[in-house]
Parts: C-alpha cells; structure tokens; sequence
C-alpha cells in the first residue's frame, strides 16, 4: 500500500509492464535510463533464447526463469532478481544454439585467428571504457559520465553528505538529550537509512515498511499528504487529524529535503511545482504563532523541523536557529590560501573513482546558496508586496483606532498599535521569523560560500554562489551609505568572477558580467577578448533568447565595433614594438623604455599587453636595477585591477616584495589578497597593522606641531608651519583611507564572526566621521549587533 500510494515510490510499486512505470507522480511521461530499458532487451533475450534452444530444454532452469520474470512483471522493484535467476538458462540456451550454428566449422588460418582476437580485445576495451565513462566524475556538470538521462544509471551506491550529517548531527542531540519523540521523514525512501546506521533514537517509518501495521502505514501516508497540503484551504481542514496523528505516535519533529516539492496552481491558474519547505516555516496556526521551527543544523539540503504542538517541544527550543546566534557563534577557520589554486588531489580523484560518487559541491555551498536565497526572496517577493499591503491597511485601520481610542481609552489603543507595528497585521501572510534576521542570514551566507572556495576550489558552482552573493551583500551595503561601496571586496569579485569563466568556460553570462568588470577597470583588451567569447557562446543560444549583440551593448554601455576600434587604435600604437620587447636580451638592455611602453600600454587600456611585458621584465632584470621595482609596483596595481589574486599572491610571496612596494602598500595588497582568497582573520591582521601605521603617521605629524609650539613656533595663518602639520594630522584622521580601512577591519570580523571586535570598530568609524555615508552603515550594523 505505502509502495503504491507514495509518490517517493510509486515506479517501485507497479508493474514495469504498466502505463505508470513510464510516468511519473504527475502523470507525465518520464525517459527510462540504460539499466532499465535493459531489463526489456533481457526478457527479449530470454524468450528467444528458450526458443532458439528447444533441443537443450532444461526445466530447472526454465522454472528460475518463470520465477524471475513473475516477480519483475508483478513490482518494478524486483526486476534485478530476473537478471540473477534467467542469466544461466538464457546463457546455456545461446550458447548451445551458437554451437550448433557456426561452431562446427572452425577457421584455422592466421587471418581469421588475427581478426577473432582483435574483436575479443575490442570487446573487452569497450566494456572497460563503458565502466569507466559509469564511473568518471565529471566536474563540470558535478555528474559520472554514465549520466545520459537526467535519472542516470550506473550500479555504485552513492553517499549523501547532507543526510549523512544531519543524521549524525541528530544522533548526537539525542545522546546529549537535547532532542527527544520520533522523527518522520516526509523522504522517507532514501533517508530513513541515514538514521538507522547512527542509531539516533526512534524513526516512525522508513524502507522497513512491513514491519509496521497496515493502520501505521494509513496513518503516515495520511500526514504525508496533510502536510503537502499545507498552505491551502484543503490543508487547514486537515490541520487538526495530522496533529492528533502526530501525539498519538509521538512524533517530535520532521525531516524536509530542499528538492521535495509539491504541486500548486499560480496566479495565471497553472499547475506548477513549488517547494515545500518555505510552506511549512510560513505556517502558522489559530493564535498566529508558526507551527514549525528550524532546528539549529543547515546545510541547504536537509532541515530538521520542530512541531511546536509537541509535548516535547519545551526540551527542543534550545536547538532553535537563530540566524544572529549562528553568525556570533560560529566563527571561521584558517585555511592556506594556496589551496584556492591547487588543483583536487590524487587521492581524492581516486577515491571519486572508485567509489563511482560524482564530485558534489560541498555542504557549505549548498547552505550559502539556501541563505541567499532566503534573503533574496524575502525582499523581492515578500518585503515590497508586504510594505504596500501595509500602506494600505494603514489607512483603512486609521479611523478604527480613532474609535477605539474614544472608547477604550489611551493604553488599551496603544497596545493594539504596538501588537501590529511588532507582529504584523494578522490577515498578512507570516514569514519565517528567520527571514527578519537579514543581516546576519547574508553574513552567514557569504561566509558560508567563502568556506566553499577553501573546500572544493575544483567544483564551480562555488565560486559562482560565492559572487552572487558577494554581489548581494554589496548592494544591500549600499542601501545604507547613499549608495556608496567601499573597495574591499573590489578584488574578490573580480577573482570569483575570473575562477567560473575559467572552471566553466561555457556559461555565457559569466563572460557578459567578466567583460563589463574588465570595461569599468580600464581593460579594454581583456573586454574584447571577453566579449568575443560571449558571442560564440551565445551563438548556440535558442530563438527566444534576446539577440546577443544587444545584450552586449546594453552591458558595455557601448557597441561592441566601437571598442574593437578603439583597442585596433590602441594596439597600432605599439605594432612595432610587441616583438622587439618580447626578447629577454632587448628588456635588459632597453629597461628604461620598455617601462615607459609599458606604462604607455597601461594608460592606453591595453591591460593584458601590459601585463605580458611587465611580467617579462620581472624574469629578465635584475633586482639592482631601479627599473625592476617600478615594473613589480606597476604589476601589482594591474593584478588588482584584473582580479588576479593568485598572481597577486605569488608576487607578495617574494622576499623582496615589502622592501619594493614599501610596508604601508605591501600590508594594503597582503589584505586585498586575503580578503579575495577567503581568509578574514588574515584580512583583519593585516588591515589592524595598516590602522597602527596611519595612527603612527597621524601622531608624529602631531608631535612635530607640538613640537614647533612649544619651542615658539609660528601658529598665525594656514601656511605657517605647525597649522600645516595640524591640518595634515586632522585630514590623516578622518581620511577616506582610513575609513575604507576601518571598514575592511569590520567587515572581516564580522565575517569571522568576531562581533564584539566588530562593534568596537564600527564605533569609531562613526567617532571619527559621523557625517560621512559609511558611519550610516556602520550604526546600522551597531543596531543590531548584540551586546557583550
């Protein structure tokens, strides 16, 4: 019954001979992989070999054979034992047919014996590339290469990291006694297994289905459709018999995936599939209160849902999560940034291999990614919509609250207004109490992303979730500084953007956003090039597709002829020259003018020709020549403006990098790169020694006026020397440099989760300059992070 009621397993609970088998739970048709159109050609094989081989009839082997086929005809489930008890008689059936057929007339000669073991070991090749290809992980799409239907096939069985830690998490709740009752998988399939390996309490129903009675089974498949139902009409009526179902067997709490779905009908009256989860955390009951919280474990694939309606609720509200508590609590770990340019081990390829698992984006990217997600959908679906309704029940509650006020008085109105302005209007549609946690949601997420990059720097999904939502964070910033973002994170963008193009070079729009980036840094060159791409790419594209070379246009703010004439002008500045510099000999003999080109090629916009002979004249001169230090500075500053963070890196790894760019500049570019790599703690150190050295630079400026006073000085006018000093010392103060910095300072402990260090700097961001648009951001964040 539960086999064919449930929609997890209704291809498992039919025949494979019936019309379900090739559809799925909404009726529509599905494509069969290869290992089950291959149970067709099997039973084809069969039949034709018992015909073919009358002469040899074996009944023992006949009768396994009626047996297997009766079981994988009555439940698709059972079509593996066909292939175990029809494989021998079909084999003996074929094999005495193919003797009787050809095996009489053997061939001898040398050509028919070459020809016979070349096909033999053709087979053979072709059977190990095929388990091979099953096998291989591909890391661009993050599946095997067997894949060639969107349900696969392949006969590995695959690990599921998500359901694997949240039922180890679960376990250890339960032996701490944190977490107490039953739980219920609504994926009840493939996770009550996860559960039953940690031994982690009691799991009211999984794959041991038969174990339990016929009513159990009723019972389930009668919450599992309630719950589904949440959020309509139908699903409030049912509210009441799926909370009795839930006491009577003492379920605790519930396990969701992010991929169950449930069927809905939109507002243009389709039927359309929405997940289930957002429904559930919105739910509220009768007092307005949510029916369900989220436990305290997130990955963006598995929750943990707790029925506030439990008896054991009371126990299980200390596992509650609580966005601000998790970002306070949880802080980052150091990680080398070299592992951001390695590339994924030997090891951990063989493992892949072996184990057939195709290579899986890690947790924390699946958690980023459902953060974000949270966050972006709060404000684009729900936070507009919800100001506008509540403009207008505003105005309509108005004259109400003027009568309430003649009637019952003063304090009786003003509690009724302060329930509407905390709660909201209760005939509103509620959100998850954890999508008002905005800030600390989105800091989660870009750390939780950047924690992603360190783990898997192979798999691109990582560095495409870890730009969207640097992206996001930076315009959300941006709505409390009068638009305004400050520079720190100007080099990470450039290099998550520059790490998907270059893992996934097919992803069209990678190359749209990276050539625009590369147009506003002054790389007209690297632009084009970015943009040549884009249109090969875009050229596959379907009909529908808006015309690449508008896309482009409206993207580069200019016609894509127009800045292939502008870099040709460009680069036949410097035809003559391209090959002449290319020679190690001519740089060191001609090192003065090859600096001066380069510095010519910079200026002109010709950032990768640029960037070519500067890093030739880093290989070829000398380190006494004076032209070499200005060659690396002017090489930094390129590397930043392109995003190269690894180069970046590699460049300040030299022992002769902080003599040359000197201490201030070598700690600002160590900081840039740590903050592109994904290591805050690292940003911060390095960050807090620059704010030691500007501090430093500020005092003894105001030493030295001191100084002048004291001895009689001239204090009169601004140009007299001591006022000078005092100016230089006030502007150094309150520079915009040091703002930036300060903010850098905040933004990595606020990423690391250090909020009392944070909370300290953004106080003094608003000492020093409480006029400026950054101390709006900075009191901003003050408002909401907690007390020590």
């Amino acid at each position: 019954m539960l086999q064919r009621s449930s929609p997890q397993a209704a291809r498992l609970g039919v025949s494979p001979f019936s019309a379900a088998y090739f559809t799925d739970p909404e009726g529509r048709g599905t494509a069969l992989n290869v290992g089950e159109w291959a149970y067709f050609a099997l039973v084809l094989a069969a039949g034709v070999g018992w015909w073919l081989g009358q002469k040899h009839w074996r009944w023992s082997w006949f009768l396994l054979t009626i047996l297997g086929f009766g079981l994988s005809a009555y439940l698709a489930k059972y079509t593996a034992w066909f292939v175990i008890l029809a494989l021998p008689g079909t084999w003996a059936n074929w094999s005495s047919y193919l003797t009787e057929r050809f095996g009489h007339k053997p061939r001898t000669t040398r050509r028919a014996l070459l020809w016979t073991q070349l096909g033999r070991l053709a087979a053979v090749a072709m059977l190990l590339a095929l388990m091979a290809l099953t096998l291989w992980p591909r890391v661009d799409t993050g599946t095997a290469w067997g894949w060639l239907t969107r349900r696969g096939w392949g006969f590995s069985l695959w690990e599921d990291e998500s359901l694997h830690e949240a039922a180890r998490t679960a376990a250890e709740w339960f032996r701490a006694g944190h977490l107490s009752g039953r739980g219920l998988h609504l994926a009840w399939v493939s996770a009550g297994p996860y559960w039953a390996y940690h031994q982690q309490g009691s799991v009211w129903l999984d794959l041991r289905a038969g174990l339990f009675t016929r009513q159990a089974v009723s019972d389930f498949l009668d919450i599992l459709q309630a719950l589904e139902k949440t959020g309509t009409p139908e699903g409030q009526a049912q509210r009441r018999r799926w909370q009795e179902l839930l006491r009577h067997y003492d379920v605790s709490h519930i396990i969701v995936h992010i991929d169950h779905t449930v069927s809905r009908v939109d507002a243009s009256k389709r039927r359309v599939q929405v997940p289930l989860l957002p429904l559930l955390l919105a739910d509220r009951d009768e007092r307005g209160q949510p029916v369900w919280e989220l436990l305290d474990y997130v990955d963006g694939q598995t929750f943990l849902l707790a029925w506030r309606g439990s008896a054991h609720w009371p126990r299980i509200a200390q596992l509650r999560f609580s966005a601000l508590k998790r970002w306070q609590r949880e802080e980052t770990q150091v990680e080398t940034s070299a592992t951001v340019s390695q590339e994924t081990g030997y090891w951990q390829t063989l493992r892949i291999y072996l184990r057939g698992q195709p290579l899986q984006p890690p947790l924390s990217t699946t958690a980023a990614r459902w953060a974000f997600g949270v966050v972006h959908d709060f404000r684009q679906r729900f936070a507009l919509p919800r100001q506008q309704a509540e403009g207008l029940l505003l105005v309509t509650q108005s004259a109400g609250w003027l009568g309430l006020l003649a009637s019952e008085g003063v304090l009786a109105t003003a509690l009724r207004m302060g329930t509407v302005l905390g709660e909201g209007w209760p005939t509103l549609p509620r959100w998850p109490r954890l999508a008002y946690e905005t800030d600390a949601l989105l800091w989660l997420a870009w750390r939780w992303a950047r924690q992603g990059v360190l783990r898997s720097p192979r798999h691109p999904l990582v560095w495409g979730v870890c730009y969207d939502v640097g992206n996001f964070l930076d315009a959300h910033e941006a709505l409390f500084c009068e638009g305004l973002r400050h520079e720190a994170r100007v080099l990470a963008r450039m290099f998550l953007l520059r790490q998907v193009t270059r893992l996934q070079p097919d992803l069209a729009n990678a190359q749209l956003e990276l050539a625009r980036r590369y147009l506003e840094r002054g790389c007209d060159d690297l632009a084009l090039m970015t943009a040549e791409q884009f249109l090969q790419l875009s050229a596959a594209g379907s009909a529908d597709d808006p015309p690449p070379q508008s896309r482009l246009q409206e993207h580069l703010g200019m016609p894509l002829d127009q800045l292939r004439q502008r870099v040709a002008e460009a680069r036949s500045r410097f035809e003559t020259l391209e090959n002449v510099f290319l020679q190690p000999t001519v740089i060191q003999a001609r090192s003065a003018e090859a600096l001066a080109r380069a510095r010519e090629m910079w200026q002109s916009r010709l950032a990768g020709l640029a960037l070519s002979l500067l890093q030739l004249m880093t290989r070829s001169l000398s380190l006494r020549q004076p032209e070499f230090a200005e060659a690396v500075r002017l090489l930094a500053d390129i590397y930043v403006q392109t995003g190269d963070a690894i180069s970046l890196h590699r460049l300040l790894e030299q022992s002769w990098a902080q003599a040359i760019l000197g201490p201030e500049r070598y700690q600002l570019l160590r900081a840039l790169t740590a903050g592109a790599l994904g290591e805050p703690q690292m940003e911060s150190h390095y960050r807090r020694q620059l704010e030691e050295r500007l501090q430093q630079t500020a005092a003894r400026h105001f030493l030295q006026g001191a100084t002048q006073l004291a001895l009689g000085g001239d204090i009169g006018p601004a140009g007299s020397f001591f006022h000078g000093l005092f100016l230089q010392q006030q502007a150094l103060t309150r520079s915009r440099e040091r703002l930036l910095n300060l903010l850098a300072i905040a933004s990595a402990d606020l990423e690391s989760g250090r909020l009392g260090d944070a909370r300290l700097v953004l106080q003094q961001i608003i000492q020093l300059a409480p006029q400026e648009p950054f101390a709006a951001l900075a009191a901003h964040y003050l408002r909401l992070l907690p007390e020590d």
